[in-house]
């Protein structure tokens, strides 16, 4: 049985998921109001979705790709009209690239913006972002990528190691807002606990996927303004937003609204 949720859809002379077509919409929008921008793109071409003709620009092994999930892009800012040195127009070009693909929840491969290899590599993890995050969170930040990257290969259909079947009910439990542990194939009590609280025990594995492939992502709030709160009492906190997420220091932490997508990177201590 092919376990899949989500299929790829064409975009220019490649293949990406729906919601990065989304991105990719509202990127060409950003560089258009601002001006003298112009985008270029290249994803994984439709008739190429194997590692062994190309494994992509980050020559990542299978279990460590995102090159066939359609999550993996490839993007430049070209500046139309650029008058300082020469040879700082390309770092001018990815720092306008970051500015603009960052608070759209683009992720770039390279952890700072200076030219050099992979300085066009970005990913658009979708409802993956919130796994990594949790396995962050829990210290477990050496299993967060190669999480992610199964994930997203059993959403589209396209791992090819083993246990597919367990690895899907675990990414889409974690889709669903149930944090049950890495994606590694092993179903052990926390994904069980989910699995229970979903009304699914009993069911087979194959069963519980073909349910979990029909459910859709977890509705945001109605109001399209959200408020909350960052509580770190006696902590020296500091707190950045970018994006439609604004961030007021409090005494103790900071106040978040939130009006669409963006990003908040807090540094304690």
């Amino acid at each position: 049985m092919r376990v899949q949720r989500t299929s790829l859809v064409a975009y220019r002379s490649s293949v990406i998921t729906p919601d990065v077509a989304e991105a990719m919409r509202q990127l060409e929008i950003a560089a258009a109001d601002q001006g003298g921008i112009r985008i270029s793109y290249s994803g994984t071409p439709r008739n190429d979705m194997n590692w062994d003709s190309d494994p992509g620009p980050t020559e990542c092994p299978p279990h460590l790709s995102m090159r066939t999930t359609g999550r993996e892009v490839l993007l430049r800012a070209e500046l139309e009209s650029y008058e300082g040195p020469p040879e700082l127009r390309r770092e001018a070009e990815i720092a306008t690239l970051w500015g603009l693909a960052i608070p759209l929840r683009f992720l770039p491969w390279k952890r700072h913006p200076t030219p050099g290899g992979g300085d066009t590599v970005f990913h658009f993890l979708g409802p993956w972002a919130t796994l990594h995050d949790h396995l962050l969170s829990e210290g477990r930040g050496e299993i967060a990528w190669a999480s992610v990257c199964a994930a997203a290969q059993v959403d589209v259909g396209s791992w090819y190691g083993s246990k597919k079947v367990e690895r899907f009910v675990q990414a889409q439990l974690h889709r669903l807002g149930f944090a049950c542990g890495p994606v590694d194939g092993e179903i052990g009590q926390r994904t069980l606990g989910a699995l229970q609280s979903l009304g699914m025990q009993g069911m087979s594995l194959r069963e519980m996927a073909q349910a979990l492939a029909k459910v859709r992502d977890p509705r945001r709030a109605s109001s399209s303004r959200r408020l909350g709160h960052l509580v770190l009492p006696g902590e020296d906190v500091s707190v950045v937003s970018y994006g439609e997420v604004a961030v007021a220091k409090t005494p103790h932490g900071a106040e978040v609204t939130v009006d669409g997508p963006g990003r908040v990177v807090v540094s304690v201590g």
